[in-house]
């Protein structure tokens, strides 16, 4: 019985996976079709940060903004200025921000691909407050501990805004 079991719940798994991958994407501008109908706006911002906005008005979704320290502990012959970067994305309506590995390639396809709906974030040009508090919660904050043991070991001066 345990073994039916388990076929099944790996049978379902794998459908809803096939299914989530199966999604048609298309970015004409800055708006973006999910499946053929358009779902929400993404915005480039001057220092390749992005808005995630709906079809209708202008409340902010979510946004995405590029952030750069240097740390001389990941100092390479490939990367010999230690530079680290890397995203931080706000949900504003919740008041939450996490951050996220920057891509090699960054680029409006991979925030919508990669981000916005193998996360399933966006729904009927609407934050999914639910999915958004999980993507939260598993991202966190991936590179506040680095960004603070190189500023306490190496004297770098932290400047907060508020």
């Amino acid at each position: 019985m345990k073994i039916l079991f388990s076929t099944l719940l790996l049978f379902v798994c794998g459908s809803a996976s096939l299914s989530a991958q199966s999604i048609k994407i298309k970015i004409n501008e800055d708006k973006v079709s999910l499946d053929g109908i358009t779902s929400f706006r993404i915005l480039d911002d001057q220092d390749g940060g992005y808005d995630i906005l709906p079809i209708q008005g202008n409340d902010t979704l979510m946004t995405i903004r590029h952030h750069v320290f240097r740390d001389p502990g990941v100092y390479t012959p490939s990367n010999p200025t230690g530079r680290v970067e890397y995203y931080v994305v706000c949900f504003p309506s919740l008041k939450k921000i996490c951050e996220i590995e920057y891509p090699k390639v960054p680029s409006k396809r991979h925030i919508v691909n990669d981000v916005i709906v193998a996360n399933d974030l966006i729904w009927d040009s609407r934050l999914d407050k639910g999915m958004a508090e999980v993507f939260n919660t598993t991202r966190g904050m991936l590179y506040k501990t680095q960004r603070d043991s190189v500023a306490r070991k190496y004297g770098i001066k932290k400047v907060i805004i508020k």
